[in-house]
């Protein structure tokens, strides 16, 4: 990921990966679409389920809701945080299915003192791919340019946006949970970014 870009992908959808496909990690660095060939780790979907069959030691998962214990650090200290980046960190390994309703491209319009979610469609195709709706070519991070939105949606709150995105009448340009999960701490770390007027980059 390169952490200059103030625009990054969202790896539960979009396809236009930088790094490898599937993960939660990834980023789209609008300057680094270049037109070069793309390599098997830059399409989207290729990688197979790596979520690791043991966990660190002081990590379990509940077998009745998958919760997460974190052992005995206090929230708040180095040991704690160095821990939860730990957690982070390995679930992000995990494969992500794409969202058939598109991806989302979240930035921060600081002048305008808004977060700003770029929605872009894709297709899938049977091995999981995205790929472009209008072609049917397999979406890459080095493609010849970037695509147009199909929609954008400006609020002043994560909690405005995320309203926008996922209430009303709809319909609603997302269809998977785990995207709109991932989309709210998307929005909550943008909203962050844009008080403290520090840079913000999509996981």
């Amino acid at each position: 990921m390169d952490p200059s870009s103030p625009v990054a992908h969202d790896p539960a959808t979009n396809p236009a990966s930088l790094n490898r496909a599937g993960r939660d990690d990834d980023s789209l660095d609008r300057a680094s679409l270049d037109g070069a060939e793309p390599s098997g780790e830059d399409l989207i979907g290729l990688e197979q389920p790596i979520f690791p069959a043991h966990r660190p030691t002081g990590i379990s998962s509940s077998p009745d809701h998958g919760s997460t214990n974190f052992g005995s650090p206090d929230p708040g200290s180095a040991s704690w945080s160095r821990m939860a980046t730990a957690v982070d960190d390995q679930l992000s390994q995990r494969f992500i299915a794409l969202d058939p309703a598109g991806y989302f491209l979240i930035r921060v319009d600081a002048e305008r003192g808004e977060l700003v979610a770029e929605h872009y469609s894709n297709g899938i195709d049977e091995r999981g791919l995205a790929t472009d709706p209008e072609t049917g070519e397999v979406l890459a991070c080095r493609q010849a340019g970037p695509r147009s939105p199909v929609a954008i949606y400006r609020a002043r709150t994560a909690k405005e946006l995320g309203i926008a995105l996922t209430e009303g009448e709809g319909p609603h340009p997302i269809s998977r949970l785990d995207h709109a999960l991932y989309l709210g701490r998307e929005l909550q770390k943008a909203e962050a970014a844009l008080f403290e007027g520090a840079p913000y980059v999509q996981d």
